[in-house]
C-alpha cells in the first residue's frame, strides 16, 4: 500500500512539474522581455508621449498582430482625449478602406459625415473618430471596437464587410491562417498580445514563415482565388456573424447608439478576379458557351439589351457558375433603363446598398 501511494505521489509530482514548468517559464520570459522593453502595446490607442500622456493617439504598430511587419497597415492619425469634451457628440467610425477613405482619407466618409452633420446641426460640436484601416476585416475591427468601448462615445458606425474573404483570417487571406474558428482566432490574438508571443512571431517572420514581404494591394490576392462553393465560406460567415454581434454588443454596453451598414460598391469597376468553368465541362460545351457569351458581350456593347440577355441566359443554361457572366448580367438592366449606365447605378437598389445614418437629435 505504501509503495502504491508513493508511486501515485511521484506521478502527481511529475504531472504538476510538467504542467507548472512551462507556465513558470512563460511568466519569467514575459517579465524579462517587458523589463527589456521588448515588444509593443496591442491596443489601438496609446498615450501621446508629447503631452505627458494626457491625450491618446493611434498605435502605429497595432497592425503587427494581423499582418507581417513589412506590410502591416497603419491607422490614419488620430488624437483624442480619454474624457469626451463637454457639449460634444463623439462618433466612432469602424471599417476598412471605404470607411477610411483610401487612398485619400481627407476626402473620405468621415470627413463628409462631419461636414453634413455640422451643416445640419450648427449648434452642436461633433468629434468624428475614424478608426478604419486598409485591408482589415471584422477579425481586426472587433479588437478595435473593444478598445473604443473603454472611451465615452455617443454613436458607433460600422461601415464594413468588403474584406472578409481577403482580410486577416479570411478564406482568401495571404497574411496567415485561413478561416480558423473564432475561438482559435481569439486565442491567436491573445497570445500575440504577450511579449513572448510577439517574440515568437517576429522570429517566424525573420525566418520567412509569415506571408508576403511586400505590399501589392489587391494584386496580392490573385493567386488566392475563392470560388462561390468554397467549403471554407460557411465558417467565414459564422466568424463574421460572431464578430459583428460582439462589436454591436460592445457599442451598446458602452452606452453608444449603434449604426450598421454594408459598403457601397462600384460594381462597374470591380469585375471578378478570375472565373472558372466546372471541371467536367467538355470542349464542345466550352466552345458553345464561349460563342453565346461573346455574342452577349457584343450585343451589350451595342446596347441591345434584349438580344444580350437572350445570349446570356442560354449561356447560363450551360454554366451559371462562371463569375464574369454573373458580373455582366446587371448591366443588361442598366442598358435597358438608360443610355447612360453610370446614372442608372444610382437608381438600381439591387446593385447599391443605401447607407442609413443615425438621426442625431437637435
Amino acid at each position: 500500500m505504501k509503495i502504491e501511494r508513493s508511486s501515485r505521489k511521484l506521478w502527481l509530482a511529475r504531472v504538476l512539474l510538467a504542467t507548472a514548468s512551462p507556465v513558470v517559464f512563460f511568466i519569467l520570459a514575459e517579465i524579462g522581455l517587458r523589463l527589456l522593453h521588448f515588444g509593443y502595446s496591442p491596443h489601438f490607442f496609446v498615450p501621446d508621449a508629447t503631452n505627458g500622456g494626457r491625450a491618446l493617439i493611434e498605435n502605429s504598430v497595432f497592425g503587427y498582430r494581423f499582418f507581417p511587419r513589412r506590410i502591416a497597415r497603419v491607422p490614419d492619425p488620430i488624437r483624442i482625449t480619454a474624457s469626451k469634451p463637454s457639449k460634444t457628440l463623439r462618433i466612432f467610425v469602424f471599417g476598412e478602406s471605404a470607411a477610411l477613405g483610401d487612398p485619400v482619407p481627407a476626402y473620405g466618409f468621415s470627413r463628409f459625415l462631419s461636414v453634413l452633420l455640422s451643416d445640419r446641426y450648427p449648434g452642436t460640436n461633433f468629434e468624428i473618430v475614424n478608426t478604419a484601416m486598409t485591408a482589415i476585416n471584422s477579425n481586426v475591427i472587433l479588437p478595435i471596437a473593444r478598445d473604443c468601448a473603454t472611451l465615452p462615445g455617443d454613436c458607433w458606425i460600422f461601415y464594413m464587410g468588403n474584406n472578409e474573404v481577403v482580410g486577416p483570417f479570411g478564406a482568401g487571406s495571404i497574411f496567415g491562417a485561413q478561416v480558423p474558428p473564432t475561438s482559435i482566432i481569439k486565442a491567436n490574438l491573445a497570445f500575440k498580445s504577450t511579449r513572448v508571443g510577439q517574440c515568437l512571431n517576429q522570429a517566424l517572420e525573420s525566418l520567412g514563415k509569415q506571408g508576403a514581404s511586400e505590399w501589392g494591394g489587391m494584386e496580392m490576392m490573385l493567386k488566392s482565388e475563392v470560388t462561390l462553393d468554397d467549403p471554407r465560406l460557411p465558417q467565414m460567415y459564422r466568424n463574421f456573424t460572431s464578430n459583428l454581434n460582439d462589436c454591436i454588443r460592445a457599442g451598446l454596453r458602452s452606452g453608444a447608439k449603434v449604426v450598421v451598414s454594408s459598403v457601397l460598391s462600384n460594381l462597374r469597376d470591380c469585375p471578378p478576379f478570375a472565373s472558372r468553368h466546372p471541371a467536367a465541362f467538355t470542349s464542345s460545351q466550352l466552345a458553345k458557351w464561349n460563342e453565346l457569351y461573346d455574342a452577349g458581350r457584343a450585343e451589350l456593347a451595342a446596347k441591345h439589351s434584349a438580344a444580350a440577355l437572350a445570349h446570356f441566359e442560354e449561356a447560363q443554361k450551360l454554366d451559371d457558375s462562371y463569375a464574369e457572366l454573373q458580373y455582366c448580367l446587371p448591366f443588361v438592366t442598366l442598358v435597358r433603363e438608360t443610355a447612360n449606365p453610370r446614372c442608372a447605378f444610382l437608381k438600381e437598389p439591387g446593385i447599391w446598398t443605401r447607407f442609413v445614418s443615425a438621426a442625431i437629435p437637435s
